[in-house]
Formats: C-alpha cells, sequence, structure tokens
C-alpha cells in the first residue's frame, strides 16, 4: 500500500512497488514497515516501540561501521559542490525498471 500525504497526489498515479522479495534489507519499506502498519491501524505505541527498534538498530550499525572504519557511501544519492544531497535519479529509474522486470515475470 502507497500512502500519500499531500492532497496534490490524489489525482496522480500510485507508483509502482518492487514486490518485498526482490527488495533489500535496507529498503525503507522493509526497515519501516512495522512503523506504518501500526500508524495504518492507529496503534501509536506499537508505532512508537517500532520506531525506537529502527533507530536503536541504525545507532548500533553506525557505531560498528565507526568501529571497523568502514564509511558509508550513499547508493541513489550524491552530495553536489554546494553540500546539497540530490539522487543518482537515471541510475535509481534504471535499478528499478529492472527489478520491476524480473519480478512481473517471475510473478506472471
Amino acid at each position: 500500500q502507497v500512502v500519500y500525504g499531500h492532497d496534490e497526489c490524489h489525482d496522480k498515479e500510485a507508483p509502482q512497488r518492487l514486490q518485498l522479495s526482490s527488495q533489500l534489507p535496507t529498503d525503507s519499506t522493509m526497515v519501516w514497515g512495522k512503523v506504518t502498519e501500526a500508524l495504518l491501524a492507529g496503534d501509536l505505541n506499537v508505532a512508537n516501540r517500532e520506531k525506537l527498534k529502527v533507530e536503536d538498530e541504525q545507532r548500533a550499525l553506525r557505531v560498528k561501521e565507526a568501529e571497523q572504519k568502514v564509511q558509508w557511501t550513499p547508493k541513489w544519492f550524491k552530495k553536489k559542490k554546494n553540500g546539497e544531497w540530490t539522487t543518482k535519479l537515471d541510475e535509481a529509474e534504471k535499478y528499478i525498471e529492472e527489478n520491476m522486470r524480473a519480478s512481473s515475470s517471475i510473478d506472471a
């Protein structure tokens, strides 16, 4: 289910989503899925508990990366010379297109 928070999105077609089996464990749908489900169900206690779990896991990962001197490089974003972040849109669209094609041929 795709959730929008802006009225102007109501007239737009919902974006296609990769099958869950095609998504990486770091995909936002996988990471934040339980939080989203709880919010949609109106259960703020569960949503908060699941959000705290995600945040704790991310903090622990950052500590581990720092200890191992691992430098994280964003896959789909790049920093511009002015310090602002922008998407690597061409690469992301190509990845999504390839995986949507692969998912639809497996599901057919």
